[in-house]
């Protein structure tokens, strides 16, 4: 505004002959020049304070600071044929950069890494001069504070070195994909109930393990949901896994297990009961209905069906305020008042929301636990130590869902309390809780399985802190596919009744699916393992960038692919992964009664 408004003044200066030809006071003219030199070397001197270059040189490292709304430019010189590479490492913000020069199509860089790591910037230079990149913040209302990145300028080579790097990296890619061609194990189907034959490979692998987490790529896939519940015939029949978890409500799967082990309830109310519409499909009510058939013909090695995540605690709740009824019916009152709290804050609060009732709310669910801890001996007189253990650990969902939903914006959730942290604590406690020896297969996205950090702003994964805690008794399963539908939360739709169906096209090069592809692979099941492998695969296994679909409960048309799109370093983040050459839309059952069921 400030650089229109200094143009408005010089133009009646200097812009219109006629009028200086008409001004006879020779002071008057030289005090209008003075004054219009004045403004020229302000104009001159506000644009180069705000749109300064800084000239990269091969070999800079910069480290600088920016904040949401500014822009810094770097110039690089360019020589026609050349090629060009830099890197700029966020730290703390999320950063686009825009290239632009004259012979080389404007371009922007924006990896789906979120506020940190490497957002790389490649070109081949088609002219002689001076190529521009335009740094700046996303523009994103998650990405608002100050932040620091680091610039690097990496490489410079000549168009024949050029044309030498694009044949190796021809080679090293041919070199990968005749790597999965020989190793990928082709799957014979995705539907349960069809034998083992060709999961028979899988022993070996697994047999050592004590949990195995099962990611998905989308929340909404039916090839991938079918394989799930194909997996747990195959764990639970041929390797002697005898618990299922699910990221679904601790409190409400207590009714699907109880439906599953003595057939107490019904299949409907179990298929819907755990409240996420992700899972109120026909394929997981197929898989609830085998558990309970299964355990009708074994009831000596009987599989459990449990939640983990700390989300929908309605049940636990209901559960709480009963138990204080039995046990101490004095206190019931206050504690029901802070139950209710609890629950308007669960409908209301949550991440970004800007809510603090969640925070007040803390401590004062911490004082009922150490309360609760404190009068052990009383109420366990009162009931039997598994109850005071199932009670104890409803409070504790409580306090986890309050510390983990009461961030104001997506950078606090860096904290290591976050609800992957929790959720990994859930396991693992399921995991003593049963007899020693118990195995168990967890069902969740890929972003919570994976070993290594996949979310945005690199939140520890639920999967690192199995990895952490199991070391070699953890194996995590990721699923990626090419192309094809699958259901999600369309966030365009203003009525949105929160699944519908979405889809994508053909993967990018350089996702893992399109490797799969091009070894002439349908569905089929890779391990990661780096026994016997020479060097160029560990790389492209352990260093390299990988991509794969990545779609949660959210799903917009608008999004660019890079929004739905995690890079990963593929043996990092998976032991293994089943592709899906086409996703199709798994199948929703209609949101049942739950037959008058109340908590």
């Amino acid at each position: 505004m400030l650089l229109r408004a200094c143009h408005s003044i010089i133009y009646p200066i200097v812009g219109n002959a006629k009028m200086l030809a008409d001004i006879t006071d020779r002071n008057t003219l030289i005090m209008k020049i003075k004054l219009f030199a004045l403004l020229s070397t302000f104009t001159i001197f506000l644009s180069f304070t705000t749109f300064s270059q800084t000239t990269l040189v091969k070999g800079d490292t910069l480290v600088r600071s920016i904040n949401y709304g500014d822009m810094q430019l770097y110039k690089v010189k360019i020589a026609k044929g050349n090629f060009y590479k830099l890197v700029i490492i966020q730290n703390g913000i999320d950063i686009q950069i825009k290239l632009k020069s004259s012979g080389i199509k404007d371009s922007v860089f924006d990896s789906p890494n979120g506020i940190s790591g490497p957002e790389p910037v490649e070109f081949l230079a088609t002219a002689n001069g001076y190529a521009l990149l335009e740094v700046m913040p996303l523009n994103d209302s998650s990405n608002t504070k100050r932040g620091e990145y680091t610039i690097k300028y990496l490489q410079q080579i000549s168009a024949g070195e050029y044309t030498k790097m694009l044949k190796q990296r021809e080679a090293e890619k041919n070199e990968f994909v005749d790597w999965i061609k020989q190793n990928a194990v082709p799957l014979k189907t995705v539907k349960a109930n069809s034998g083992f034959e060709d999961l028979d490979f899988l022993k070996p692998l697994l047999i050592n393990k004590r949990v195995i987490g099962i990611g998905e790529a989308t929340h909404g896939t039916k090839e991938f949901f079918k394989m799930k519940h194909r997996m747990l015939e195959f764990l639970v029949t041929q390797m002697g896994f005898t618990v299922f978890g699910i990221e679904a409500s601790y409190g409400r799967c207590k009714y699907i297990n109880d439906y599953v082990l003595t057939g107490k309830g019904n299949l409907d109310t179990a298929t819907v009961i755990q409240g996420f519409t992700t899972w109120s499909t026909e394929e997981v009510r197929d898989m609830i209905q085998w558990m309970r058939s299964y355990n009708e013909t074994h009831p000596d090695k009987k599989v459990q069906f449990v939640g983990f995540d700390l989300q929908v605690n309605d049940e636990a709740e209901f559960a709480i305020s009963n138990y204080y009824k039995k046990v101490d019916a004095a206190k019931k009152q206050e504690v029901d008042s802070l139950l209710k709290q609890v629950a308007a804050a669960e409908k209301h609060g949550g991440i970004f929301s800007g809510d603090t009732t969640i925070r007040t709310l803390i401590n004062p669910v911490q004082n009922l636990i150490c309360n609760f801890i404190e009068k052990e001996g009383n109420y366990i007189l009162k009931s039997n130590k598994q109850e005071y253990d199932e009670i104890l650990w409803s409070e504790k969902i409580l306090h986890q869902f309050l510390v983990s939903y009461s961030y104001n914006n997506f950078i606090e959730t860096v904290k290591k309390e976050d609800r992957d942290f929790y959720m990994a604590q859930n396991i693992l406690t399921w995991l003593s809780y049963f007899p020693k020896g118990t195995k168990i297969m967890i069902w969740a996205h890929n972003g919570h399985i994976a070993k290594d950090f996949l979310d945005a702003v690199a939140v520890p994964s639920m999967g690192s802190y199995l990895k952490e805690a199991l070391k070699d008794e953890y194996y995590a399963i990721g699923f990626d596919f090419y192309k094809g539908s699958f259901l999600s939360n369309d966030i365009d739709l203003p009525n949105s009744v929160g699944w519908e169906k979405e889809a994508v096209g053909e993967a990018p090069e350089g996702n893992l699916s399109s490797y799969f592809v091009k070894a002439g692979l349908g569905n089929s099941f890779l391990d990661f393992s780096l026994t016997n492998q020479n060097d160029n695969i560990k790389q492209w296994l352990n260093d390299k960038i990988i991509g794969t679909y990545s779609m949660g409960s959210q799903f917009s048309k608008t999004w660019s692919s890079q929004q739905y799109i995690a890079p990963m370093k593929i043996h990092h983040a998976f032991d293994g992964v089943f592709f899906v050459k086409e996703s199709n839309s798994a199948v929703p059952v209609k949101w049942l009664a739950i037959n008058n069921y109340k908590f």
